[in-house]
């Protein structure tokens, strides 16, 4: 139940991130990663984030939102299929690109802590 409850915040993560893109490819390949998610499917969930990311990153750059909500979508992914140090790691650079982009204080950046 708490790895099925996990995929679906990484559904509405998403989703979220997705709403919000112009982007054609980063918006079809992360609706492909939340239709995974929401089957239980956490390897395939994963290959479409990380499509998703490397979209993001060739699209709008590291420092970009598009980008830290990929990468927060996959760090959630990793936390739920128990790779906790890698999840770990890719939460830091999420956290660092939000705060770069949205500033330290605010929602988004401090909700993420």
């Amino acid at each position: 139940r708490v790895r099925r409850a996990s995929f679906l915040i990484v559904a509405v993560v998403l989703a979220a991130g997705a709403a919000a893109a112009g982007e054609a490819e980063w918006q079809s390949l992360t609706e492909k990663a939340i239709e995974h998610a929401r089957l239980g499917q956490p390897a395939e969930a994963e290959a479409f984030t990380r499509m998703a990311l490397q979209e993001a990153l060739e699209s709008y750059g590291e420092n970009h939102a598009y980008t830290a909500s990929s990468l927060h979508a996959l760090a959630t992914l990793l936390e739920a299929q128990a790779r906790p140090e890698d999840a770990a790691a890719v939460y830091e650079r999420a956290l660092a690109v939000r705060d770069r982009v949205l500033g330290a204080g605010h929602p988004d950046t401090l909700i993420r802590l």
